[in-house]
């Protein structure tokens, strides 16, 4: 018997930007540290290339993701605005949720329906099989 595990990545595309797990592990960190330059050290991206990505994600929103508070005597910070925080709360419920429907419908049609037979070709079995189609139309036969 095999063991199928079914991974999934979701992406929403948002005038050509992408919101996906990249783009929320930066969200996590940067919530997680305070520090957006520690969070792309963190998450093995530059400094540059998570700016920009936080950038176009907010410009295709037209709403900041993070706002930052320069240097002074408690150095400076980065911190998630109140649509950064909703982003990665909605985010992270839709994949959860998403997962697990995806896990059930592949079970069911997948999984639970699949019927293979093994042999020359059989009038019979070629009957039986298009009546139990006619019975359960998801379920899919290849004679």
């Amino acid at each position: 018997m095999y063991k199928i595990k079914l991974s999934t990545k979701f992406n929403l595309i948002l005038n050509k930007v992408v919101i996906d797990e990249e783009l929320i592990n930066l969200l996590k960190t940067i919530k997680e540290t305070g520090s957006l330059i520690l969070a792309a050290k963190k998450i093995r991206v530059s400094y540059r290339y998570a700016w920009k990505k936080l950038n176009e994600t907010s410009n295709a929103l037209k709403i900041p993701l993070v706002i930052t508070v320069r240097g002074g005597k408690s150095g400076g910070r980065t911190e998630l605005t109140i649509t950064g925080e909703e982003l990665l709360r909605r985010y992270e419920l839709f994949t959860k949720y998403a997962s697990i429907e995806l896990q059930n419908v592949f079970k069911k049609y997948v999984i639970d329906s699949d019927i293979s037979i093994v042999g020359s070709h059989c009038p019979g079995v070629e009957l039986a099989l298009r009546m139990m189609a006619s019975k359960n139309p998801e379920l899919r036969f290849h004679v």
